[in-house]
């Protein structure tokens, strides 16, 4: 008889039908991915079994590798599928994609058999020592879909206790929730939406507003262009009849929200108001930029009631926040000037891809009941760059490159190049987890060039001239740089940028004045510190461009051959790889 327990596994599945990933915990090393990193495909809607497996089998390389015979292994689902009872929309809400979504979820979206089918057959397939299932103990429980949200921002953040806001399109049962967290225990506070879930997913969803709001805009909920709304809000002027049309038919009472707009017929309204809606291909007009704008500074300012609300219960200074909505930076940046909260955290995957890290945590910390390490929880989960792939095409020759000696002499000649104007694709250590580009997986650039923000726009990433770059600045310099700076380790949160320092790096300053900054503490992410700190000591500026290692349609790069291919097709005139840097 096999002996169990020699290995124990923890694997969280974040099955959605959008964004799905693989989190594996082997003792006190963590592993994190997207399918979408694997699939190259946007969001890896409706991932499949194949990409899962690959995503698993990476994570085992990287924790220590194969085989995992006579090993415990506990499989995590972040969908409850004993208290699901997922909804049709009401004909008259036009939201066919979140209908759609959750059709597909209800009809054929099998959790439990899925996951023990991604580890019986996914792994034996991928290790021929393996191949015999039956010598896995596989133990499965399937998590509340929220509560897999709020342990992904709460035991992600420095805070023994705080409140839990988490805000997304819909949950089993819920489009919102909020819990009191203190001794490992999540507890849940009044929340809406728990009943008549067809018409509160809809009518009481702060991200299905916004998925509404982003189609109103010609744009697609399904591809995640949400992103394009947040950009393009800032390039639109403040119209009262618009923001006064959304706020106006939206109930606030508690934490309990109704969005009374998003009906066929107040649509209408809105439709007249702003003189027709942009379609989807159509150029864009300055009624689109103005319904962005008004939208999303009434949307804002309804969470910021609600979590205020929130912080008026009492219960306690620190509020982690999780869900889809948490990714809306610019309101995340205004949560502490306009609450009783003192301190925020937004993990560096708020979505469903994190749900899959915080199923693991909620075991391990509160099942478990494994002590905790305070400090700030890295986000550089996922895989490392095969280098020997690199240096087997640098060997046949033909491609221009120099290869450095230590990390000292790369920061410089990668500093040399960005002050001299270059755009520098940079790939180092392992994949960051989430959606934003934190220095391992990023392209680089001075931000003094008034125009860098459009070459980069226009020649690498193929995308529209509106949408912004982000600064990453040394930690200790953000005072200097930023009005009530705060520090944003994840690049979660938007904050003004001081008059006097706006000229100095204009790439990176909004419309509005405001950036989605990134501060770089050299305690997590070394490398990318020295780089920054060579470059600050050549211009005086301590900041560069920083923006995801991508075109426009496609995820960050995963592999080598992806930075490969993203360099040789796009207007990069560098790419760094580990401790190689090629140029044109």
């Amino acid at each position: 008889m096999t002996e169990f327990g020699k290995r124990s596994l923890i694997v969280g599945n974040a099955n959605t039908i959008h964004d799905p990933a693989i989190c594996i915990v082997d003792g006190p090393n963590i592993f994190c991915e997207s399918l979408e990193r694997h699939m190259q495909c946007k969001r890896a809607w409706d991932g499949n079994l194949h990409y899962s497996a690959r995503a698993i089998k990476a994570g085992l390389s990287d924790l220590g590798g194969l085989p995992i015979e006579e090993a415990d292994i506990q499989l995590l689902s972040t969908w409850n599928i004993q208290t699901r009872d997922f909804w049709k929309a009401p004909s008259r809400i036009p939201l066919a994609p979140v209908r759609a979504q959750a059709e597909h979820i209800s009809q054929n979206w099998r959790f439990e058999s899925l996951l023990q089918s991604i580890l019986s057959t996914g792994i034996a397939s991928l290790d021929t020592r393996s191949r015999d299932a039956s010598r896995f103990r596989i133990k499965n429980q399937a998590l509340d879909h929220h509560l897999c949200h709020a342990a992904n921002a709460c035991l992600t953040s420095p805070f023994d206790e705080c409140v839990v806001m988490v805000l997304d399109g819909f949950g089993e049962e819920k489009s919102s929730s909020f819990y009191h967290f203190k001794h490992n225990e999540f507890v849940p506070l009044a929340d809406g939406q728990a009943s008549n879930l067809a018409r509160n997913a809809v009518m009481g969803s702060f991200g299905t507003a916004y998925a509404i709001a982003t189609m109103l805009c010609g744009f697609s909920p399904t591809d995640g262009e949400e992103w394009k709304v947040m950009g393009l809000a800032g390039y639109g002027g403040h119209n009262r009849r618009i923001y006064d049309f959304f706020r106006e038919r939206t109930e606030i009472d508690g934490l309990n929200v109704e969005f009374n707009w998003a009906t066929t017929s107040s649509l209408a309204e809105l439709e007249e108001l702003i003189g027709g809606f942009r379609a989807p291909g159509e150029g864009l007009a300055s009624q689109s930029a103005d319904l962005a704008h008004n939208f999303q500074l009434a949307w804002e300012d309804t969470l910021l009631e609600v979590a205020d609300n929130l912080g008026r219960l009492g219960l306690s200074r620190n509020l982690a926040y999780g869900g889809g909505c948490a990714l809306n930076s610019s309101t995340n940046g205004k949560i502490l000037a306009r609450t009783s909260f003192e301190r925020l955290h937004v993990p560096s995957a708020p979505a469903d891809d994190g749900n899959a890290l915080g199923a693991v945590l909620y075991h391990r910390y509160c099942v478990l009941s494994e002590p905790r390490d305070y400090q700030v929880f890295s986000p550089y989960l996922g895989s490392v760059a095969e280098i020997s792939n690199l240096e087997r095409v640098l060997s046949f020759g033909g491609i221009r490159y120099q290869s450095t000696a230590s990390s000292e002499e790369l920061c410089e000649l990668v500093s040399d190049l960005l002050v001299n104007g270059a755009i520098i694709g940079w790939m180092q250590g392992r994949a960051e987890f989430g959606p934003r580009a934190l220095g391992n997986r990023s392209i680089l650039a001075d931000p003094r060039p008034r125009d860098m923000k459009a070459r980069i726009n226009q020649r690498v990433k193929y995308r529209e001239d509106f949408r912004p770059i982000a600064p990453s600045i040394l930690v200790e310099h953000g005072e200097r740089f930023f009005i009530d700076f705060q520090e944003s380790p994840y690049m979660e949160r938007a904050l003004t940028v001081k008059s006097e320092v706006r000229d100095l790096i204009p790439a990176v300053v909004h419309a509005d004045f405001t950036a989605r900054l990134h501060t770089v503490r050299k305690e997590s992410n070394g490398l990318y510190y020295s780089l920054i700190e060579s470059f600050f000591k050549k211009t005086g500026i301590p900041v560069l461009v920083n923006t995801s290692l991508n075109v426009m349609g496609k995820p960050i790069v995963h592999s080598v051959d992806d930075a490969l291919a993203v360099f040789y097709t796009s207007g990069l005139d560098a790419m760094a790889i580990g401790r190689h840097v090629l140029t044109k």
